[in-house]
């Protein structure tokens, strides 16, 4: 067995094999999915002796699991649509993208802006002027207090009471610029003596001061009444000790 394997590896390399494939075309009259029929035979050439072993043409076998060749596959039946295809203009989708992308542009420049974000100031001069002049006047005035040619105290008011004081004073410092009466004004600042307090004397607000009013603080009582009270050198507060 060695010595035949040995003699069989010198002939291998003493000689030089080659394939060579032919096809036969199918035939007209044959059936349209017909296939080439390949044939192949083994060319050897001897290196000792010189000469050339064919073998015998054989036919390969087909493979059953590949599907039948169409020779005739991408071929139109005619040259309508290749006629068609020549006849055809086309367009460039990335320049027709990029002018639209610059007409788009070039619109957004074009657009005319509004008033409101060109001149804001001329919009609110020849729409809300007025009506902050008015505001403004109705706030130096006595506003939305003045109901029917009088001002009734909106504590009062709020407490019920029978009377109502007329209220002519307010506060401005406070949250709510409410008219009060002088009672109710001391009453609310008994605690807050250090607001600036004006007085309404019918034709605009003055200024005045809680002092004027009548407010004394008394010290060192948190904020209660001292039962023994003393007057200071200054009418401005009583002292208690």
């Amino acid at each position: 067995m060695l010595k035949k394997h040995k003699s069989s590896t010198k002939q291998s390399r003493n000689s030089i094999a080659r394939y060579t494939i032919s096809y036969d075309s199918p035939t007209h009259s044959g059936p349209r999915n017909e296939r080439q029929i390949i044939r192949v035979r083994e060319e050897s050439h001897s290196s000792k002796t010189g000469e050339i072993i064919r073998s015998e043409r054989t036919i390969v076998d087909e493979n059953p699991w590949l599907p039948a060749d169409d020779v005739e596959i991408g071929l139109d039946q005619d040259t309508n649509k290749c006629d068609q295809m020549l006849d055809t203009t086309f367009e460039d989708i990335e320049k027709a993208s990029e002018a639209q992308l610059a007409l788009k542009i070039e619109k957004k420049k074009k657009k005319k802006k509004s008033l409101a974000s060109a001149r804001p100031m001329i919009l609110w001069k020849q729409l809300f002027r007025d009506l902050y002049l008015n505001e403004l006047l109705r706030w130096e005035g006595r506003g939305d207090a003045w109901s029917s040619g009088e001002t009734f105290c909106s504590d009062c008011r709020a407490r019920k009471v029978e009377n109502a004081q007329v209220g002519i004073f307010r506060c401005r410092d406070c949250f709510v610029p409410h008219l009060t009466c002088k009672g109710c004004c001391l009453r609310r600042h008994r605690m807050l003596p250090f607001h600036n307090i004006e007085q309404w004397n019918g034709v605009m607000f003055v200024k005045t001061c809680l002092k004027d009013l009548g407010l004394r603080v008394q010290l060192n009582h948190l904020g209660m009444t001292c039962p023994n009270p003393e007057p200071c050198h200054s009418t401005s507060a009583s002292a208690a000790i």
